[in-house]
């Protein structure tokens, strides 16, 4: 490898940092000139919002106690339930897999929070059954549906053209399924808009789809951490160091993802991609 790929590297991740800094100082500027247009009224209930917060925070710490013990009781009531457990939870994830149900990284959540790490297989499985589906029934009945579905996220178009590529390779296509599998994108509205795609083959989407699942490992993670935080026993410095391993890891893994969904959109964005039209998209 020569000495200037290094720096290109270093040069690309800079440029993604300070774009990203950018964008951060725009949206503030935005929500500065949007707070002060606001009238007299909306500000003080606006500013109220942190003083409710304070009240809930306080009247949750004098509760916190019989608080923990609930949750705990539902994880272990949801544990107790064996097999028919397992299969409420593998059935709520597939039926979120269809558009426009939400749910999804609750759910993912929820599963490391009752069955810890063994609770990967339950949601692996039923992301890639639930996707599968929903792709088949969106390009098979609901194909006004699926573009409907595109129309909804400007990445997802960006993404979509790039894949109706009837001359690319397949292991490129491959390669892109899984970025847009990687990407922050909302999961239901993603499985109807990819079966928009007419040259997107089931296999690519399918395999794609189970070869990140590994990423699902980082919401079970949370849930796990949250759990344990719940247990008895647990002395407030132990609870803090459980807390912060359970956000900085997401935190981690999601600003990963961002350099690379946000250099892949950059880099698709620059290209002039004709397909937007044959899918009848370009005035959407």
């Amino acid at each position: 490898m020569s000495t200037s790929e290094p720096v290109a590297l270093l040069m690309n991740l800079r440029q993604d940092l300070t774009g990203a800094r950018d964008a951060a100082q725009t949206y503030l500027a935005r929500a500065r000139n949007w707070f002060m247009e606001l009238a007299l009224w909306k500000k003080l209930l606006f500013l109220a919002v942190p003083v409710a917060y304070v009240i809930v925070h306080m009247l949750a710490s004098k509760y916190y106690s019989g608080l923990v013990h609930k949750m705990v009781e539902v994880a272990d009531h949801w544990a107790s339930w064996g097999l028919r457990g397992k299969l409420l939870l593998f059935m709520l994830v597939v039926t979120v897999s269809f558009p426009p149900v939400i749910g999804y990284s609750a759910l993912s959540l929820l599963a490391g929070m009752v069955y810890g790490f063994a609770g990967w297989p339950i949601i692996a499985s039923a992301t890639v059954l639930g996707s599968t589906l929903s792709y088949l029934l969106c390009r098979r009945w609901l194909q006004p549906y699926a573009v409907w579905c595109m129309q909804r996220n400007v990445k997802l178009k960006v993404f979509v053209s790039a894949l109706n590529d009837e001359k690319a390779p397949y292991w490129q296509n491959f390669g892109l399924m899984c970025l847009v599998r990687l990407c922050p994108l909302p999961y239901s509205l993603s499985n109807g808009a990819l079966a928009a795609i007419p040259t997107l083959e089931p296999s690519i989407y399918v395999g794609a789809t189970a070869a990140v699942s590994p990423k699902l490992f980082v919401p079970i993670f949370s849930g796990y951490q949250l759990r344990k935080m719940m247990q008895d026993g647990r002395s407030p410095g132990r609870q803090t160091v459980d807390f912060l391993g359970m956000v900085i890891a997401p935190l981690s893994f999601a600003a990963v993802i961002y350099v690379i969904y946000n250099r892949v959109s950059r880099k698709l964005e620059s290209h002039e991609i004709d397909e937007l039209s044959d899918l009848g998209l370009e005035n959407a």
